[in-house]
C-alpha cells in the first residue's frame, strides 16, 4: 500500500497523480491456485493427501519459479479465497482444517531477506506464520499452514530486509498481468478531528 502520495497538480475542483514515482508498482503476475474442497480426490495443484490419526495434510505440487518464464494468461482472483467443501451447502461450518505444505526448490537459500507465502489466505501480511523455511537437506523452502478447505489464490513474494515486498525473485513481472487496486480518498476539513472517507474506487 501507499499512503498519502502528495499531488504532481492542484487544481480548483481536482487533484492529478501524473507519473507519480511512489504509484508506479511492479506488474507482477498471476496467482498460483490449489483446490482442497474434497479430502477423497486431489483438486487442482494437489500433489497428494495423506491423514496422520488426527489431521489430514494435503501436499502441493513443488512450484516453479517463474521469475524468469514468459507471461502467461491465466484465471485467477486476484490473491482471494473461498470456503468451499464438496457435497454440503453448509460450508461455513463443514468445511475441515487442513495442514497444507508448501515447496519450492532452491538450490541455496537467499541470505539477503525473507520468503513469504502471500494472499488472502494470510490476510496480504507478512510474519511468522506465512514465512518459509529453507531445508538444506532437500534444497527447497517450505511451509506449512493449517487451513480450512476451499480454494486458494496465492503467491511466492521475496522480502529484502526493511524494505516492500517483490515479486521479482520469484513470480516474475509483467505488464499484462490483470491486478486489482482499490483507491481511498480521505478528507479532513479545516477544524475536523477525524479523517472522512469521501470516495473509493477499485480498478
Amino acid at each position: 500500500a501507499v499512503y498519502n502520495p502528495r499531488p504532481t497538480y492542484i487544481e480548483s475542483n481536482r487533484l492529478r497523480f501524473v507519473n507519480h514515482r511512489s504509484l508506479i508498482f511492479e506488474g507482477g503476475n498471476e496467482f498460483r491456485h490449489f483446490d482442497l474442497a474434497s479430502v477423497y480426490f486431489l483438486g487442482y495443484g494437489v500433489d497428494k493427501i495423506e491423514f496422520d490419526r488426527h489431521y489430514y495434510h494435503a501436499f502441493l505440487y513443488p512450484a516453479d519459479n517463474n521469475a524468469q518464464k514468459a507471461y502467461v494468461t491465466e484465471q485467477d482472483n486476484n490473491g482471494q479465497r473461498v470456503i468451499n467443501v464438496e457435497r454440503t451447502d453448509e460450508d461455513d461450518y463443514e468445511a475441515d482444517y487442513m495442514w497444507v505444505h508448501f515447496l519450492l526448490p532452491q538450490k541455496s537459500a537467499w541470505l539477503d531477506g525473507s520468503l513469504y507465502v502471500s494472499g488472502d489466505l494470510f490476510y496480504n501480511q507478512f510474519n511468522a506464520m506465512n514465512r518459509m523455511q529453507y531445508d538444506e537437506q532437500h534444497q527447497c523452502y517450505t511451509l506449512s499452514a493449517f487451513l480450512k478447505q476451499g480454494g486458494y489464490d496465492y503467491q511466492y513474494l521475496f522480502r529484502f530486509r526493511n524494505q516492500p515486498a517483490t515479486t521479482m525473485r520469484t513470480e516474475g513481472s509483467h505488464w499484462q498481468t490483470q491486478n486489482e487496486y482499490t483507491i481511498y480518498i480521505y478528507f479532513r476539513p479545516f477544524g475536523g478531528r477525524y479523517d472522512q472517507l469521501v470516495g473509493l474506487q477499485r480498478l
